[in-house]
């Protein structure tokens, strides 16, 4: 598992009182390196049923991800995770589309959502 993964996953687990605040590598990669973001994001999904992890992945970093302006070259990918993978639609489930800049982006993941409901 790569550190970033490994970072995050030991974050959230702690008690909320523990976390600090830093600044997590999976945060900066969905800014620097997408496509990095979105396969250490599958790590996380395929290391742990927690929803605790699952939530904040998908209302944090993967909507930040779909709320960037290229969006669209990451959504093909990311739909076809959170069909296939319960972890993936848990999480997917949990982004908050108001943000999103791109409008087609914004219907196709509410229709997702919408289908499978917020769990």
């Amino acid at each position: 598992m790569s550190d970033a993964a490994q970072q995050y996953i030991e974050y959230w687990s702690r008690p909320e009182a523990d976390r600090d605040g830093d600044e997590l590598d999976l945060t900066t990669l969905v800014e620097t390196d997408p496509q990095t973001a979105i396969g250490v994001m599958d790590e996380i999904m395929h290391q742990t049923d927690d929803r605790l992890i699952l939530s904040v992945i998908g209302a944090g970093e993967l909507e930040d991800l779909m709320s960037r302006p290229d969006a669209d070259t990451y959504l093909e990918d990311i739909v076809r995770r959170a069909r296939a993978d319960p972890n993936w639609r848990y999480a997917f489930c949990c982004m908050y589309t108001t943000g999103f800049q791109n409008d087609s982006v914004r219907r196709e993941c509410e229709s997702i959502i919408a289908r499978y409901g917020r769990s």
